[in-house]
């Protein structure tokens, strides 16, 4: 019996520079028995560059050549990758290749780009091929066979809960209500994060016991634990043969590790190793956070202001981060402040928030507030340049004096906070355990850079980056106020000896 690798080595390989990997016969098996029916549901994970496309529209050339009467739906994330699949498969099926495999020549009944039939004689149905994006309406179509290839365009659309939705509803509620009861499932994707469609879709398979089966192989294997084959019913494991590389014959390890220097941990885990939350490139594993019920005396402490735009459901907040550096060497986050704030109400929270927390850390006068907060950072970004000069403009006319700082973004915040991530991963920074927003601030740790807010993320990544600045200058205000022959100068100069 010819099987889906035969076809794959008798088509691709005489069409194109295709190089077959050795590899790909775990993929070629399961593939093989979804095109059958021993399987009904498959998602597969594979690399970026690894021949996911290509292998879609041979799997389902093939599955015409061997039910020339199968109805299929192939959606994936945009209407032109979608033309893209409807024409190379309508390119295998013409072919001459196709021909000699199969022993017949497909005639196209109705010839549409992305909506096509095959004309079958003396048969009342015919083949049919429907390509559409994830969000376009499939509705009146019947499926045999639904084909999704990526339902999110990248990383960057896997960060918005939004589309995220849009995908998991348009798959839920108008894909899959379109199959027959004896239909079949291919997802071939790549899964960004743990609540990708197409792990949900895994998940609702197993809730409702429907056998699925989800195949991972990982560029990198070497381990023998990165590749794997899971039963989603029931969840058992069974891992893969070690191997170096996975596609040798075309991306080498040379390739691979050129990826994996270029990339963030994270970025690669994900494209290149199948884990939505890297193992290796996690900025805060759950594990590595330490929480105080009594936070011992501070040396100092410091204010980072994250800005966001004003009111709006879907901008992000503004932040205000306090962390408090003890004489014991270790960060202490102390209190936050959350909101979408008019430029008013954020110039009085900055106020407010200060003193509130210069009194906690023991100043008991205006007097001694620089001596334990010496400052408070704001990052020159969304409103934070006109709420600096507003700050700013205040401080040079009136006595209520807040000592600010404008602080430039540089490199992009993943790199601000794996620069960072070092003191997180070794206990040296302590949450109060009862914290209204310790929820918060260790889902977005677990969930960066994927996730859909990050401001807690950067504001204690700024925190630790001038940790050493913070101390030494409350050490230089408080020698200031404490020696007799000195005037303590309040003028604020932004420019001056220290540079943020």
């Amino acid at each position: 019996m010819k099987a889906f690798t035969d076809f794959k080595f008798a088509v691709q390989c005489r069409m194109s520079d295709y190089r077959p990997f050795a590899n790909a016969a775990h993929a070629d098996r399961d593939l093989e028995s979804l095109a059958r029916g021993t399987i009904r549901r498959l998602v597969h994970s594979r690399p970026s560059q690894h021949g996911k496309s290509s292998d879609t529209d041979l799997f389902t050339a093939y599955c015409i050549g061997l039910n020339p009467l199968i109805r299929i739906i192939c959606a994936t994330y945009s209407q032109r990758l979608a033309r893209k699949h409807s024409r190379n498969v309508k390119r295998i099926l013409q072919s001459s290749h196709f021909r000699q495999f199969f022993g017949w020549v497909p005639r196209f009944l109705k010839d549409a780009e992305d909506d096509w039939q095959i004309q079958w004689p003396g048969a009342g149905q015919s083949a049919t091929f429907l390509a559409r994006s994830i969000e376009s309406p499939a509705l009146g179509e019947t499926a045999d066979l639904l084909i999704i290839d990526d339902p999110l365009a990248g990383s960057l659309a896997a960060q918005s809960e939004q589309k995220q939705s849009r995908a998991w509803n348009s798959i839920n509620n108008v894909l899959m209500q379109r199959l027959t009861p004896e239909a079949r499932v291919l997802v071939i994707a790549t899964l960004w994060t743990v609540a990708d469609p197409s792990i949900k879709l895994m998940e609702a398979w197993r809730a409702s016991r429907i056998p699925a089966v989800y195949l991972n192989l990982a560029a990198i294997n070497d381990d023998g634990k990165s590749s794997f084959r899971v039963d989603v019913t029931t969840g058992r494991v069974a891992y893969l043969p070690a191997y170096e590389v996975l596609w040798p014959e075309y991306r080498d390890l040379k390739f691979i590790e050129a990826k994996q220097k270029e990339m963030l941990p994270e970025d690669f885990e994900t494209q290149y190793q199948g884990n939505p939350i890297a193992s290796s490139g996690s900025f805060a594993p759950e594990e590595c956070w330490r929480f105080y019920e009594d936070a011992p005396a501070m040396e100092c402490g410091v204010i980072i202001v994250d800005t966001g735009l004003e009111r709006g459901d879907h901008n992000d907040p503004s932040c205000m981060l306090a962390v408090g550096f003890g004489s014991n060497g270790y960060a202490y986050i102390l209190d936050a402040m959350q909101g979408r704030w008019t430029m008013a109400e954020l110039i009085y929270n900055c106020y407010a928030f200060y003193e509130q927390i210069a009194r906690r850390l023991g100043a008991k006068s205006v007097t001694e507030y620089r001596g334990i907060l010496p400052r408070l950072i704001i990052e020159r970004a969304a409103m934070g340049t006109p709420l600096f000069t507003e700050i700013d403009g205040r401080n040079a006319r009136c006595p209520h004096f807040l000592p600010i700082a404008l602080c430039n973004p540089e490199l992009t915040k993943p790199l601000r906070a794996r620069a960072q991530s070092h003191k997180v991963q070794s206990g040296h920074v302590l949450l109060p355990k009862n914290w209204i927003y310790l929820r918060e601030f260790k889902r977005q740790w677990l969930a960066f850079p994927r996730g859909r807010h990050d401001e807690f993320v950067d504001t204690l990544a700024y925190a630790l980056k001038f940790e050493e600045v913070i101390r030494q200058e409350a050490l230089m205000h408080r020698t200031l106020a404490e020696s007799p022959n000195e005037v303590f100068d309040d003028e604020l100069d932004v420019e001056g000896a220290l540079n943020w």
